[in-house]
């Protein structure tokens, strides 16, 4: 079913981009020369930009529009051929339509205050088959995580008479939010907790060791063989050294809508006894990588983790990864 979703989408796309009659093989004409956007294809093009933590300064993201020449007569540009780019909506509402359709979220269009776009002119140099690079940018510290960013750019005017291949003249950039990179944590171990499932998930699954093992089908599930034991439970993490904490990559069990942590508190300890004030971080109930940002760095070598609220209020909970960063 998805894979039918997705050729259709595909097949709209290329019918949206202008077909026509114009669009014909090349013929072998020396003239028969024509420009397209090189970004342009039947699926949309990704864009990913690392998130910015408010601890770190900003970071512009550039990402590149281009021109291409060929056909079956010139291979390079005989002159110097001027390209316009510009962001062209005109699609927007039928694409939203078919995807709406297809039960996926609509795309919303990025805020000016995030997006700019300030070299919409290149040219195709004499000699040349590309035009140079012209980039338009996104700041990372404001972009929102969580939303359906898409920015159509089209080329628009060509130069020299030289005609556009209609079929390849826009492109959709889908702008996604990476989670920021965690630190290295080979060798940290869940060294205390006060609830584990050591029976009922098998040898493979349950354990507190397991929300640092780096995959996500795994899990920690407090215990509930022999008695459940009641909220709120604990993990207690030993960093090997001191770190600068900026924030954490937590990732709920993918299928379980009731249990997963609501609030969590994390405190950190340079010995492992005195324990710092605690930061209550609030989670959604989903199963992909949540990212939380701490207010100010916090350092520690001991991170300890308090769930103290649940979905659905159970006295059990689970997790399935926890990445500092």
């Amino acid at each position: 079913m998805y894979t039918k979703i997705i050729a259709g989408l595909c097949i709209f796309i290329v019918a949206l981009c202008g077909c026509d009659k114009k669009d014909l093989p090349y013929s072998g004409n020396i003239k028969d020369n024509r420009i397209h956007l090189s970004q342009a294809k039947t699926t949309f093009y990704a864009a990913v930009v690392n998130q910015r933590t408010p601890a770190q300064s900003d970071s512009l993201y550039g990402f590149p529009v281009t021109a291409t020449f060929s056909g079956s007569g010139f291979q390079k540009a005989p002159e110097d051929i001027a390209v316009n780019f510009e962001l062209d909506y005109s699609t927007w509402d039928s694409i939203n339509a078919v995807r709406q359709e297809a039960g996926n979220a609509p795309f919303e269009r990025i805020p000016d205050s995030v997006f700019t776009f300030t070299q919409t002119r290149s040219i195709i140099p004499r000699g040349a088959d590309y035009s140079d690079i012209a980039r338009f940018f996104i700041s990372a510290r404001k972009l929102k995580g969580g939303r359906n960013y898409m920015i159509p750019v089209r080329l628009r005017a060509v130069s020299g008479g030289v005609p556009v291949y209609n079929a390849r003249t826009i492109a959709y950039y889908v702008i996604s939010l990476a989670a920021p990179v965690p630190l290295p944590s080979n060798g940290w171990t869940v060294i205390e907790t006060n609830s584990e499932e050591t029976v009922g998930e098998g040898e493979a699954n349950g354990r507190a060791r397991f929300v640092l093992d780096g995959y996500n089908n795994t899990f920690w599930h407090t215990r509930y063989v022999g008695g459940v034991d009641q909220l709120p439970h604990y993990l207690v993490v030993d960093m090997l050294k001191n770190q600068t904490i900026l924030g954490l990559n937590i990732t709920g069990r993918n299928g379980s809508p009731t249990g997963n942590p609501n609030v969590i508190d994390v405190t950190f300890s340079d010995d492992g006894k005195s324990w710092k004030s605690p930061v209550a971080f609030e989670l959604d109930n989903v199963y992909t990588t949540q990212v939380r940002y701490f207010a100010t760095a916090q350092n520690g070598r001991y991170m300890k983790l308090t769930v103290g609220v649940t979905m659905g209020n159970t006295p059990f909970t689970y997790l399935s990864e926890v990445a500092a960063f």
